[in-house]
């Protein structure tokens, strides 16, 4: 028997740079192994290929903001990209997953919050997905658990675009 993870990546932004929002949206559900090394054995990937299932890339604690401190800097950057040049190929065009949860995830998950605290939250969110995308623009970026579910509501949507 085999086991595969699940996961739900977002193949776009949703807002842009500009606060614009992005009508290209489109969730994706993959029935895939997580993937932290290009070489994670040629079993697995063997096994993977011939049944058809995804190998997922993900770049672990905070994605662009490698520190995951709030602010991505330029040795973030430098790192970002040095992690990308190693794990992904150049021409790779499938799903990579951010992993960003720190230090927003429980202000991201709360009932509420002000309009002004998420625009200056997903701004960072944002500038690392523009980074993502300069370094292989053909990848099909994704942060993990982001949006939440309630946070795509018509009622969280208004309260969010007031």
């Amino acid at each position: 028997m085999s086991v595969t993870t699940t996961l739900c990546i977002a193949a776009a932004s949703i807002v842009s740079s500009d606060g614009n929002v992005q009508s290209d949206w489109s969730p994706q559900v993959y029935n895939a192994i997580k993937w932290t090394a290009p070489n994670q054995g040629q079993l697995t990937i063997d096994y993977t290929s011939n049944e058809g299932i995804s190998r997922v890339p993900i770049a672990y604690h905070g994605g662009v903001d490698m520190d995951a401190s709030g602010e991505i800097t330029d040795k973030n950057i430098l790192a970002f990209k040095q992690w990308v040049e190693q794990q992904i190929p150049q021409n790779y065009c499938g799903p990579i997953v951010l992993d960003y949860e720190q230090p927003w995830w429980k202000e991201l998950r709360a009932q509420s919050i002000l309009p002004e605290r998420l625009h200056e939250i997903l701004s960072v969110y944002i500038q690392g997905m523009d980074i993502a995308k300069q370094t292989r623009p053909d990848a099909q970026w994704g942060y993990w658990g982001i949006p939440g579910l309630r946070h795509t509501t018509a009622r969280w949507r208004e309260y969010f675009y007031l």
